[in-house]
């Protein structure tokens, strides 16, 4: 499996073992508590740039997984800004409303432009525009911050050759446009 981003004319290849991310996916939802986190990690770490750190303690709340995109980009990425926190919620539930103000609660805090919530069964309101929904754009709306979600849909995406990247700047640009019932 390979994902591949444009940068300023030329293909560049991001290899992404994917015996290790289907090992990964797999260990979702078999009760430990870490593997999604473990997956969120690894799926960061494949981002062009990035230094990542998962469970990163603060003095208010805990991090699951920090990324940081270091040097220059000219691509998609710069959309996303320099520090991108994640938040994983490997429920048997959609992650709702709370969940969901609670970690821009947090973005709000660390004044970080981009927050990617790693949801298992994905969150509330889904295609209809209520809920944790409809919260996330109005979000970008009224802050210009973006709450990207990841279920595992999404993951099993990723695991059939679907790029990572492709797929954050399809739902970055969903929220963006507010377009209709899309990703």
């Amino acid at each position: 499996m390979e994902n591949n981003i444009d940068f300023c004319g030329r293909t560049i290849r991001l290899d992404l073992n994917p015996y290790y991310f289907k090992q990964l996916l797999d260990e979702i939802g078999t009760g430990k508590g870490e593997s999604l986190e473990n997956l969120a990690e690894y799926l960061m770490m494949c981002l062009p740039g990035a230094r990542v750190k998962k469970r990163v303690k603060t003095h208010s709340t805990d991090i699951d997984v920090l990324c940081v995109i270091d040097g220059y980009f000219y691509d998609f990425r710069s959309e996303l800004g320099r520090y991108i926190m994640c938040e994983c919620k490997n429920w048997k539930k959609k992650a709702n409303f709370t969940a969901v103000a609670k970690f821009m609660r947090v973005l709000d805090s660390a004044k970080c432009k981009t927050g990617v919530l790693f949801s298992k069964n994905g969150i509330s309101g889904k295609n209809k525009r209520k809920d944790a929904e409809i919260e996330i754009i109005k979000y970008f709306q009224d802050r210009e911050k973006i709450v990207i979600v990841i279920s595992e849909a999404d993951l099993k995406n990723i695991a059939s050759g679907v790029s990572f990247l492709t797929i954050l700047r399809n739902k970055y640009e969903n929220i963006k446009f507010d377009l209709y019932n899309t990703a």
